[in-house]
């Protein structure tokens, strides 16, 4: 199941990838209710979606799967937190608090886009451009979501992004 939001003719639609081609949500339906639903009732939304009420891929733009408020970037790699840290001689001083508890910042969720968008960075020669990769939670029944155990992220887990 592929879940999608996408422009066509200065509209924005919010369903799924059926095929080779993009149908709305039944019941006016958006992502963010999908994803709060849990995967249960998205696999009956994607039962009942009508195929006949497909838009071609090749007539649309696809945008951002989700507009999120806001995204945690978690420092979890002991290489990316040497190079984020290294002193002007690149000399990496990662703190022994990091060993603890892994860092995390609220990162700027206004530059997300979707499959396909060109982007332009500026020349530099100091700043670090990456791909990121995307765990959406969503919603699980008889769970809030609030707190991960290690043993269950993958039962939390909606989606993933690249």
């Amino acid at each position: 199941m592929r879940i999608a939001r996408w422009n066509h003719a200065g509209t924005t639609g919010e369903g799924f990838v059926i095929d080779d081609g993009v149908v709305p949500f039944p019941d006016g339906f958006t992502v963010a209710d999908v994803l709060s639903v849990g995967l249960g009732t998205a696999s009956e939304l994607h039962a009942r979606a009508d195929p006949h009420r497909a838009t071609p891929l090749s007539a649309v733009t696809l945008l951002a799967p989700l507009v999120p408020a806001s995204i945690r970037d978690f420092a979890v790699f002991e290489e990316h937190v040497e190079g984020m840290s290294a002193d002007e001689n690149g000399n990496p001083r990662v703190g022994a608090a990091w060993y603890e508890a892994p860092t995390f910042y609220f990162t700027n969720p206004h530059q997300v886009f979707g499959a396909g968008r060109r982007i332009r960075p500026l020349t530099t020669e100091r700043l670090d451009f990456e791909l990121e990769v995307a765990v959406v939670v969503g919603g699980v029944e008889g769970r809030s979501g609030r707190t991960w155990m290690s043993r269950q992220p993958r039962s939390m887990c909606s989606a993933t992004s690249s």
